[in-house]
């Protein structure tokens, strides 16, 4: 059996250059998009549990559905990571620097939460500022990890490793 050139003797660190970009394969994307589908329904599952609930009881009370509807809501997931994985973790992944997509990321996640949020405010009469301040760091913060975290890994290499990301120390 031959093993991945990844596991042969080690050598000096790869660092890759920023500027290089590389294909990426339809695995390495569907890895990529399933890495930030993960990253972020763990990351919003636990902020949707212990602090955005919370305060959407307290300041929405009898409006909130008791049972939520999980249709739209992974209609949403799924399609929004889809789009962020697109317009900025994928970018990113390909030019060799996946660390680069962490403030488009969050950029994207501050427009998005702010959208709502902003909205919500401007129409409605029982919608607190709290909310929207909570709500739009919430989505800076999220999106930014989950554009980040995705690509950390250049999962599905041609040698069948999974590398790390080096920062380039030559730039």
């Amino acid at each position: 059996m031959i093993a991945p050139a990844c596991l042969a003797e080690p050598r000096a660190p790869h660092y890759r250059s920023r500027s290089a970009t590389t294909r990426k394969s339809p695995m390495q994307i569907a890895v990529l998009y399933i890495a930030s589908c993960v990253i972020f329904l763990i990351l919003d599952a636990v902020m949707l549990t212990f602090v955005m609930r919370p305060l959407f009881e307290r300041h929405l009370g009898d409006l909130m559905l008791v049972e939520l509807r999980l249709l739209p809501a992974a209609l949403f997931y799924l399609g929004y990571v889809a789009g962020l994985t697109y317009v900025v973790s994928w970018p990113a992944l390909r030019a060799g620097d996946p660390m680069a997509a962490v403030l488009p990321a969050a950029i994207v996640g501050a427009m998005a939460y702010g959208t709502y949020e902003f909205t919500s405010y401007t129409i409605m009469k029982v919608w607190h500022p709290s909310l929207v301040v909570v709500d739009m760091a919430w989505g800076h913060g999220c999106d930014g990890s989950c554009g980040g975290g995705g690509g950390l890994g250049d999962a599905g290499a041609d040698d069948g490793c999974v590398k790390p990301y080096r920062w380039n120390v030559d730039a």
